[in-house]
């Protein structure tokens, strides 16, 4: 899908960019400004760097068969999605046609005190007014742009399917598996966006995709979305949950 005109921000200044209203007057509820750490280390800093993002020269391909346009040169790269005073806290853009699922390139921020949180929603509406919605919800739809979670048997479980992960810096997208990756998470230099997918009814006429940041304090990053025709063939042999993750 063609978003150049529903994007406006660049996904490098997610953390640079001031978050000042509306803020908790109380210290323990408090974020630092730019999003990162809390009230004992709020010296936190993390560089995004989408030079992969931008190399991938317009259409981002992944080892899903899922192709992504995401702009190249300086052009606008995301859309910046929350309930701070800067930004809009939904966008909705209409659709046409039919397709079998739909496929999202996101990212953004999240804190310890919102896991298990819906951050956000994404819906599809059809023609006839019935809906398809995912929750970006953390652990199982939503991580942060800096790092990957650190799963494990004892602090932090996640039984849901991992999701892709594409590293903004080489533009590499990983495909995570419990197995090898139990323990494992970490910082990832750059920082990564993460691929997600909603199963649509290939029999029913769409009408508009909307995306919403509903929780406060965080940030949701809109970068790319795809969409799969009845006629376009399946995303390969790569597999991929068949279900909203």
């Amino acid at each position: 899908m063609d978003l150049s005109a529903v994007l406006k921000h660049q996904i490098v200044d997610i953390f640079t960019r001031p978050y000042q209203e509306p803020r908790s007057p109380f210290c323990s509820l408090a974020l630092p400004e730019q999003l990162l750490g809390g009230w004992a280390n709020l010296d936190m800093t993390a560089k995004i760097d989408d030079t992969g993002l931008r190399g991938a020269g317009g259409m981002l391909k992944t080892p899903l068969r899922v192709p992504f346009r995401t702009p190249a040169g300086t052009a606008p790269n995301c859309l910046f999605l929350s309930q701070w005073k800067q930004d809009q806290s939904e966008t909705e853009f209409p659709l046409t046609g039919r397709a079998e699922s739909v496929y999202l390139l996101m990212t953004g921020v999240t804190f310890p005190q919102a896991s298990r949180m819906e951050h956000g929603r994404i819906t599809v509406a059809y023609a006839d007014g019935a809906q398809a919605q995912l929750s970006l919800k953390s652990p199982e739809t939503w991580w942060p742009i800096e790092q990957d979670y650190l799963l494990d048997d004892y602090l932090f479980i996640d039984q849901a399917p991992l999701p892709p992960r594409v590293d903004l810096r080489t533009g590499r997208t990983r495909l995570l598996d419990m197995a090898g990756f139990k323990g494992n998470g970490r910082t990832v230099p750059g920082g990564a966006a993460t691929i997600l997918f909603l199963p649509l009814d290939p029999r029913k006429s769409l009408a508009s995709l909307k995306v919403e940041a509903s929780l406060y304090g965080i940030v949701v990053a809109l970068l790319a979305a795809t969409l799969l025709r009845p006629s376009g063939g399946r995303s390969g042999d790569v597999p991929f949950p068949r279900r909203p993750l």
